[in-house]
Order: C-alpha cells, then structure tokens, then sequence
C-alpha cells in the first residue's frame, strides 16, 4: 500500500491537478517549486508546470529515461515540461 512507501499525506484526488498539487503544498508546507510532477496526460502536465512544479511528460510510464531527464532539469522555468 502507498503508506508503506511513502511517509507524510497521500492523496488521491479526481479534481484537477492544479487544485491538488496546491493542497498538497499547503499541507506538506513544500513550496511547489520544490516539487517534481510525472504524468502521462500533457494537459495535466501543462496546467501542473504553470504552477512552478517542475513536470516532466511520460505517455509510456516513469522510465529511466525521463527519470534521469527531469532531475537533471531540476528546477525548470514555470510552464516547461520536461520530455524525452
């Protein structure tokens, strides 16, 4: 389960990403400049880097790939997505 690999709030939501990396910001107090966001919808990854999250696009999964490209990238300008 999620809460065995990961420590602090999980959460998994049906509104839009903007509203929930925002939530998960304020509840964490983790700036969403600080944070990394992987997605396989460009809509979502778009609306996400508005935000100053830095996001990389993954249609085909989280591979090593774009893992290595987006921390590479790390931080990156807001309304850029990291693709590979």
């Amino acid at each position: 389960v999620l809460s065995d690999v990961f420590q602090g709030p999980i959460e998994i939501a049906s509104d839009s990403k903007v509203k929930h990396f925002r939530r998960i910001s304020a509840a964490t107090k983790v700036p969403l400049e600080d944070m990394l966001f992987f997605d396989n919808e460009f809509g979502n990854c778009q609306a996400v880097s508005d935000l100053g999250v830095t996001v990389a696009y993954c249609p085909g999964g989280v591979t090593n790939e774009i893992w290595k490209a987006a921390v590479e990238a790390f931080p990156v300008r807001s309304g850029s997505v990291v693709e590979v």
